[in-house]
């Protein structure tokens, strides 16, 4: 599978449109900088208009300035509430994968050799490409590599539960099996389906 594929997958996912330390350069220097200039450039206005010798209340746009400021912190808490929900199910896709993948590999040492020991090896091999490192962050072109190595990875583990439970006798095994390792793959699923959940870049 190659990037381009790997990428439709996962449609959701959009890199930020600035780079950080230009997103660090506008808010702590450029957004400072522009209230400050507006801020004198508003004050001479405000004197210049005569507006410093009259009452508060009858100053025009008052009311509309309210209801804007108003407006805004509204928006403002609706985003970060979606935020913070979005962080809080992620994290809890997370921990759920992390669980799903250790039940998956204790469950399938009720098996029998050789296809105990290869199943175990293919679940391990996947669960350690789950986790990205930092050089896996940095351009979208290493996260479309971290993204085909896992699903690489994802795509050994159902021939070789097949192959594992085809010589396992006992029924009740392979049910408990084949719903370890179900239920670890659609923990992939809801896990990316939670990260895919961002506020829109134009937003």
């Amino acid at each position: 599978m190659n990037s381009a594929d790997t990428a439709a997958l996962y449609t959701g996912f959009y890199g930020p449109m600035l780079p950080f330390p230009y997103l660090a350069t506008l808010v702590f220097v450029t957004l400072p900088l522009a209230a400050l200039i507006g801020f004198h450039v508003g004050q001479v206005e405000f004197i210049r208009r005569g507006y410093d010798k009259v009452a508060s209340e009858q100053i025009p746009g008052g009311t509309s300035l309210g209801a804007v400021l108003a407006l805004l912190g509204l928006l403002l808490g609706f985003a970060f509430s979606s935020a913070l929900g979005w962080r809080e199910a992620r994290q809890s896709t997370l921990v759920n994968e992390a669980a799903a993948i250790s039940s998956a590999f204790l469950t399938v040492d009720l098996l029998e050799n050789p296809g105990r020991t290869e199943l175990q090896t293919t679940i391990l091999k996947y669960a350690k490409t789950r986790l990205p490192a930092p050089e896996d962050i940095r351009s979208r072109e290493a996260w479309n590599a971290f993204l085909s190595r896992t699903l690489e990875a994802q795509a050994k583990i159902w021939p070789a539960t097949r192959r594992a439970i085809y010589e396992e006798s006992s029924d009740p095994t392979r049910v408990a099996v084949l719903r370890a390792v179900t239920d670890m793959l659609d923990a992939h699923t809801k896990r990316a389906a939670a990260a895919a959940e961002q506020i829109p870049p134009t937003a």
